[in-house]
This record gives structure tokens, sequence and C-alpha cells, in this order.
């Protein structure tokens, strides 16, 4: 899946960025942002199993 990878990959780089940052509030928001990505990147990752599941069923009856 070429948009979750894309996504986990600006998650690492919002981390990244968040480690090397003495400012605390930025670090805060850049590790939220982080978490949201990572978020999406498993909503994506269930949807697309119930899209598949739901077309293999579809496809039985």
């Amino acid at each position: 899946m070429v948009r979750g990878k894309y996504t986990r990959e600006a998650a690492a780089t919002l981390l990244r960025f968040a480690k090397s940052t003495s400012d605390r509030n930025l670090a805060a928001a850049l590790v939220e942002k982080a978490a949201d990505l990572n978020e999406r990147v498993e909503d994506l990752a269930l949807f697309s199993k119930d899209e598949s599941g739901a077309a293999a069923r579809e496809q039985k009856q």
C-alpha cells in the first residue's frame, strides 16, 4: 500500500524533527501529528481489510 508507506515515512520524519528541536511546544505538536498519521494508516488498513472481506463475501453469493 503506497499511501500507507508514505504516511508512515512522514510520521517517522515528524518524530525525528520532534527529537531534534528544543522547543517543547513544537515537539509536542509534531508528535501529535505523527500519532494522527499513524492512526490514519491503521484506519486505512482496517478499511481495506473490510472492503476485501466484503468483496469476497459478495463473490461467494
